[in-house]
């Protein structure tokens, strides 16, 4: 699956409808909705906002914890490094 298609099928989780892909990009254009009078690029693989407003929106908890644990131990190895 490619980084296109994995999020145009983000986009349609998160009730948004896709209205264009560009073949060699990421970002998927979507219809305004919900008060919004543009439509908008979805493409959470760069925008960090709407990558976290997906893991909210489903119950992928334990990603937080991962993402810290992850951070914590980096950061552990390099203050034992001389």
């Amino acid at each position: 699956m490619t980084d296109l298609e994995m999020t145009r099928l983000c986009a349609e989780a998160m009730g948004f409808k896709p209205v264009s892909t560009t073949t060699g990009e990421t970002a998927v254009l979507c219809a305004a909705m919900g008060g919004l009078k543009h439509d908008f690029y979805f493409d959470p693989l760069h925008n960090d906002a709407q990558l976290m407003a997906l893991v909210k929106k489903f119950p992928i908890l334990d990603l937080n914890r991962a993402m810290v644990e992850r951070v914590a131990k980096m950061q552990a190895a390099k203050a034992v490094q001389p």
